[in-house]
């Protein structure tokens, strides 16, 4: 193979990635404005989610773009938990699962943790949440680290799975 061959097998690899980050971004950021929209306001949603990536823009003297992908990437599960009666107690069998619901666990993580901390979202509160996600604290990256931590201990429950 010459060198003007792997050029070419470089640059569909590295395209190749773009295409699935691009189409991560664009499900993380619908599902997102989704979860935003009170009272089926969907065009104030998109104005507080602008105000957002200008408010990062600013802050982290970053692209916007990427503090949203790497901080909804780091809150991404890998698995979820099959709930299954043993005895009394229903054990938790953790599953791997599928992308588009990767990114619906995701936001619904960061949604819920930031209705913790405030009722309404502001939008240098949803900003706090991103930007630390993005560098790795908060409470969704530790719901996460939870996740992981407790499918490594019940990973003996898979031998029950039919």
């Amino acid at each position: 193979m010459n060198f003007y061959n792997k050029v070419i097998k470089s640059k569909k690899i590295l395209k190749r990635s773009f295409d699935y980050y691009h189409h991560m971004y664009y499900c993380f950021i619908s599902t997102f404005t989704g979860s935003l929209t009170v009272n089926g306001f969907k065009l104030k949603a998109l104005k507080k989610f602008l105000q957002v990536k200008y408010v990062l823009k600013i802050r982290e003297k970053l692209d916007p773009y990427i503090i949203l992908l790497i901080a909804f990437l780091k809150v991404t599960p890998s698995i979820y938990f099959l709930p299954m009666r043993m005895g009394r107690i229903v054990q938790g069998i953790p599953l791997p699962i599928f992308e588009q619901k990767q990114i619906v666990y995701a936001v619904k993580w960061v949604v819920q943790s930031l209705k913790l901390k405030v009722k309404t979202f502001t939008i240098t509160s949803i900003a706090d949440l991103l930007i630390s996600t993005f560098y790795g604290k908060g409470p969704a990256v530790e719901k996460k680290k939870e996740m992981d931590n407790l499918a490594i201990k019940n990973r003996y429950l898979l031998k029950y799975l039919k």
